[in-house]
This record gives C-alpha cells, sequence and structure tokens, in this order.
C-alpha cells in the first residue's frame, strides 16, 4: 500500500554545541523496509556544516547548517549542490526559520521538463527590530541563483517558532508559530503579507503536522488533543481555500472542522510526537511513540505494524524526523 517511504532523514535544528549527546551524527539516513532502498551515495551528508535536514514529497531534500549553510540533494540519484550563503549576516543561528519547495514545469522554449526550488530563510530576530506584525525573509531561486529580501506583514503582531521545520503545500509556504497560530505566506499570490491561521487550544503546540485534503486541497492538520493524562489527535480541515481569506484579519479557529477526534486506546508509552501526513493520501499519518514508528489510519483509528527501519533514532526534541518518499513519478529534471 505505501510503498513509496524509503526510510527517515534524522537531522537536528540545534547546533553541535547545543546538544547534550556530543556524539550524535550530524546527520543520517534510516531506511526502512517499505522498500529497502540505500542512499546512492552520502558524501552530502559527510560536510560538516551539514546537520539538518528539511524534506519535501520530491525525493529533493534542503539540508545544511543555520545559520547560512544549505544544500539542495536528491539523495537517490547523487547529486547535490550547495547554495551561496544569504545576504543578510547578522542573524543567528538561534533565530532562523526555512522552509524549501521543489516542483517540475514546463520549459515552453525546449519542450522539456525540468526542476525549479526556492528556499525561503526568515530573520526571526528583526521581527523585534523592525516591527512585531513583519517577517524579515530571504529567498533563493533556482530560475534567480541569488537570495533577493522581502519584509512581510501580518495582520497582528506573531513569532514564528525558531528553526522549526517548515511545509510547504501546492506552492504556499507554512510555519508554526507561538499563540497556536500558522503563518502562511504565497511566493507568487500573497504581495508580501502572510496569512495568519489561528489553531484551536492545544497543549502541543509544536506538535502540528500539515498537509492536504485529497478530495478537495483543502489545508489539513493534524494537532495533540490532550485531555489531563490522556492522550489524543485531531484532525481539521480548513474550510476554504487559503485564498478564499483575506490577510487583513487573522482566520478564526472557527474555520476549522473536526474531521477526525480520538483518543489513543492503546497503551502508550512515550509521549507521541506526529511525522507527517502520507503525500498521496491524507487519511494516513505517520506517528513516533519513543523509538516505535507507525502508520496512523486516521479514518478509522487503526495503528498499523510498527514500521521496520535501520538505524539508531535519538530522543529528545531537538532531534527530528523527515520522511523520504519515492516521487510518483519519479522527478524528471534535478538540481
Amino acid at each position: 500500500m505505501l510503498v513509496s517511504l524509503l526510510g527517515f532523514f534524522q537531522g537536528s535544528t540545534f547546533r553541535p554545541e547545543e546538544i547534550s549527546e556530543q556524539t550524535a551524527p550530524r546527520l543520517s539516513y534510516l531506511p526502512s523496509t517499505e522498500p529497502f532502498m540505500p542512499l546512492k551515495s552520502r558524501k552530502f551528508m559527510d560536510d560538516p556544516d551539514c546537520f539538518f535536514v528539511g524534506s519535501s514529497n520530491s525525493g529533493i531534500i534542503l539540508c545544511g547548517r543555520h545559520p547560512s549553510t544549505y544544500f539542495v540533494c536528491s539523495p537517490l540519484a547523487d547529486r547535490w549542490v550547495r547554495l551561496p550563503p544569504p545576504n543578510d549576516k547578522t542573524c543567528g543561528a538561534m533565530n532562523v526559520a526555512v522552509a524549501f519547495s521543489y516542483e517540475e514545469i514546463q520549459d515552453t522554449v525546449s519542450d522539456t521538463v525540468r526542476g525549479r526550488y526556492r528556499v525561503v530563510r526568515a530573520n526571526l530576530r528583526s521581527t523585534s527590530e523592525i516591527a512585531h506584525d513583519t517577517l524579515l525573509i530571504e529567498t533563493y531561486s533556482s530560475e534567480t541563483g541569488v537570495w533577493e529580501e522581502s519584509v512581510l506583514r501580518g495582520c497582528i503582531p506573531f513569532l514564528v517558532i525558531p528553526r522549526w521545520p517548515g511545509t510547504v503545500l501546492r506552492g504556499i509556504f507554512y510555519w508554526v508559530a507561538y499563540q497556536s497560530t500558522i503563518v502562511a505566506y504565497d511566493p507568487d499570490g500573497s504581495h508580501n503579507r502572510v496569512w495568519l491561521i489561528e489553531l484551536p487550544p492545544t497543549t502541543g503546540v509544536q506538535n502540528v503536522v500539515l498537509g492536504e485534503s485529497s478530495s478537495d486541497g483543502l489545508l489539513q492538520c493534524g494537532i495533540d488533543d490532550n485531555i489531563g493524562s490522556s492522550l489524543g489527535l485531531k484532525v481539521l480541515r480548513l474550510q476554504k481555500n487559503l485564498h478564499g481569506y483575506g490577510c487583513t484579519a487573522m482566520v478564526s479557529g472557527l474555520e476549522w472542522t473536526v474531521l477526525y477526534a480520538f483518543r489513543y486506546d492503546w497503551q502508550v508509552d512515550q509521549y507521541p510526537r506526529l511525522i507527517a501526513f502520507y503525500p498521496l493520501d491524507p487519511r494516513f499519518l505517520l506517528i513516533r511513540f519513543g523509538l516505535v514508528i507507525a502508520w496512523f489510519n486516521v479514518a478509522e483509528g487503526f495503528l498499523y505494524t510498527p514500521i521496520v527501519y535501520y538505524g539508531n533514532i535519538l530522543s529528545g526534541f531537538e532531534f527530528h524526523l523527515f520522511p523520504l518518499f519515492l516521487p510518483l513519478p519519479w522527478p524528471a529534471a534535478l538540481p
């Protein structure tokens, strides 16, 4: 069924000196048995500056080390490129949020398919220095080959959670912010403004995963739903397309429709961490319980047999797992 999952990259959003386990690898890959497929090369992971990874559903990934070293890689094809450093040299590693998108487009001149990508790097320190309702970003595009600065504005003050991985869906960049808020930015159509989307109250503001509904492409969100010692999960769907809302007012939490809500009715020894929705079918969600990773069918409340993977999962919220999916179809053009 879910045969396109090749494995997991494990990286940290923290610098090496901030991690208690100093022997931890900078970046590691845990192949799974669905099916087992080792990387053709691990050279890009051997760079001393390669410490975090931000994945995409295309099989092309962003990795590197904050605040200024970034690589775009095709792990299975053994190809990677190191991006030039961003223009802003004042932003420290503690004040960065990055998101990455990759897509294939038809070149009308050569009548061929080629890939293009974007990296959006937010300087969170500048939020307080410019205005609390703004966000200074730099965008690198493979089309231009340079970093370009922009100032994004929200309808009210907001603060993106630093170094937390961003999500890109249909070209729109999403970050989780404090105060149970999602920040959304469309580089092609928001005119340097961001949407601020209110989430229902939750005890797990950082345990949030985003996807899109397969039936209508609407934004879908999985969040913790914990009551006392009872652990649970809610899956929500926004009622309208993001462009159906204005940027001049916060999108109310009442705009979310609850698709599924349930309590974990099995023994949970470790606090559950949401990893990602399956990109081809958002009814399936990857969840981690300690060292166990499993697919969870949110429509039926059914937990599948744990995924077998090769390697060691590191504990601590500073470490993140990013699934590597085999694209369907495989990208014809690589960066």
